[in-house]
Parts: C-alpha cells; sequence; structure tokens
C-alpha cells in the first residue's frame, strides 16, 4: 500500500537562495529514488487551527518500508 508525507512550510523569505538551494538538492534525490509528488501547491486558506502555512507537498512513496530509509539517508 502507498504511503505518504505531507509537508507543510512557511519559507523564511529572508533565506530564498537557501531554500531554492534545498528544494532543488531535495527534488533530486525524489527523482533519484523514483517517487512521485501528488499534490504541491500553496496553502489559499486555512480552515482550522493555528498560523496558515505558505505551501504543502505530498509524497507518494510505494510502502513505508521505502518512505522511512528516504529520510534517515545522510544526502
Amino acid at each position: 500500500m502507498s504511503a505518504h508525507v505531507v509537508v507543510i512550510s512557511t519559507p523564511d523569505p529572508v533565506k530564498t537562495d537557501g531554500a531554492k538551494q534545498y528544494t532543488e538538492a531535495v527534488g533530486s534525490l525524489l527523482k533519484a529514488a523514483g517517487v512521485g509528488i501528488k499534490l504541491r501547491g500553496p496553502v489559499v486558506e486555512n480552515l482550522a487551527g493555528g498560523k496558515t502555512p505558505a505551501t504543502v507537498l505530498a509524497i507518494e512513496f510505494p510502502d513505508l518500508d521505502a518512505a522511512k530509509p528516504f529520510f534517515d539517508q545522510k544526502a
């Protein structure tokens, strides 16, 4: 069964260069692992909870056993 990781973030506007480099590096790792991005985009409105994040990303892994080592890798 597929496993999904949801990333909710609000990048620091002062650190846009670092965020861009990080995004490119992670994108390369995802591609190399054959992992698919199912959803990526801005958060338009927060219907419940606290502070509204800026972006959301949902990553689909083949299963939980594939997701865990991806985040444990040194790269």
